[in-house]
């Protein structure tokens, strides 16, 4: 086995694996299901947006982390209070319940993720910062493939309620695996005085000139589940939206490990600008009546350019900040990128419901476009300059 693959990296992978899922497979029928109670793009929109709000307990929960050197509780605690999501949805009667059970999805999303971020860098070295992030997110991916691959299966005979329960039941099984089976490295660095939002200058400018890059491309990085809405609304075919979904989790799948390995080789803030710069081309193909060949094109390149952005905005972070305040790197982005991201479902779902798909979707690629010059032109490259 490779020296940077280990059983804290697999056992944290699983534990991503099943919550995905879990996700997923409720991502996969929830917009049928809305749509099924008369819901509009707009709230679906804010549903999936509304999860961003608490981004900022990302800073907080990343910064204790570190303080307190307790990840693997702050993870185990975040994937629990996520669960509650999906213990409440079974019972979802209307899109009131489905918007309240979201918000303990941002909660527990929020708690989790900077520690469990630090547990799996912790678990390597900087050489294969790429390599594990990549590898992550391809395990993490099967059960973004699978799924959506189980909605299609089991939409042509359970309800959705039923279906949700199979999703809360798999969330469950993650947090069995992250207490059993991960460990906490442990560490003899000792974290002094917290850094405060007004000491955020005190950071590395590299990073700080990220955030803003970062930012900008998220206030135009809508939900891809949008995508599934998109598609029941040109077709009318909750399977194709389903099957298309399946496929663009598949490329995720796919592309999540070589682009560790290029961000490897030829440098992350390469590839995450290239993720970018993707991204844009498929908002702006989301704007018009597209037939079925384009659509289909457009999720193939959503998956490559979400496996890209997912993996290396983290792989960058980690890159860009010193080894004690990891924690508190991947606090801060994840707090300011998820802030600009509930914000663009907002705006995209609002715009595409008050005036057409053309206004929202146009909307995100301005933005997409806008961070990927910022991220091209100001942040340097870590893995390939002496930085």
């Amino acid at each position: 086995m490779r020296n940077w693959l280990n059983k804290n990296i697999i056992a944290l992978s699983l534990v991503s694996l099943f919550d995905d899922f879990a996700y997923e497979l409720t991502i996969a029928i929830l917009p049928a299901f809305l749509i099924s109670i008369n819901s509009s793009a707009a709230t679906f929109g804010l549903i999936v947006g509304i999860a961003n709000l608490f981004s900022f307990l990302k800073i907080i929960s990343g910064r204790l982390s570190d303080k307190l050197n307790t990840k693997k509780q702050f993870a185990v605690v975040g994937y629990v209070i996520s669960s509650i999501n999906l213990c409440i949805l079974p019972f979802a009667t209307n899109w009131i319940i489905v918007f309240t059970s979201w918000i303990f999805a941002g909660i527990g999303k929020s708690i989790r993720e900077p520690a469990r971020n630090a547990l799996l860098i912790e678990s390597t070295t900087p050489k294969y910062y790429g390599r594990v992030f990549g590898f992550h997110r391809t395990i993490d991916s099967i059960g973004a493939i699978l799924g959506p691959a189980s909605a299609l299966f089991l939409i042509s005979f359970l309800t959705f309620n039923y279906i949700f329960l199979i999703s809360f039941l798999a969330s469950a099984m993650a947090v069995l695996i992250l207490i059993l089976f991960v460990t906490q490295a442990k560490t003899d660095i000792k974290i002094s005085e917290p850094i405060s939002l007004v000491k955020i200058r005190e950071l590395p400018k590299q990073f700080n000139l990220f955030l803003i890059a970062s930012g900008v491309f998220s206030l135009g990085n809508f939900a891809n589940s949008l995508l599934i809405f998109r598609t029941i609304e040109l077709f009318s075919s909750q399977k194709t939206a389903i099957l298309l979904y399946t496929l663009y989790n598949i490329c995720y799948t796919l592309f999540s490990y070589p682009a560790g390995h290029l961000a490897d080789k030829f440098g992350t803030k390469n590839i995450l600008t290239f993720g970018y710069f993707i991204t844009a081309l498929v908002s702006v193909g989301f704007m018009f009546n597209i037939n079925l060949t384009v659509i289909t094109i457009l999720f193939i390149l959503s998956g490559i350019a979400a496996a890209i952005t997912n993996s290396m905005s983290k792989s960058l972070t980690a890159n860009l900040i010193d080894g004690k305040n990891h924690g508190t790197g991947f606090g801060l982005h994840a707090t300011i990128s998820g802030f600009a991201f509930m914000i663009a479902n907002f705006i995209v779902g609002f715009l595409w419901s008050k005036f057409s798909p053309m206004y929202g979707f146009g909307y995100s690629a301005v933005f997409c476009l806008l961070g990927t010059i910022l991220l091209f032109s100001l942040v340097k490259n870590p893995t390939l300059d002496n930085f």
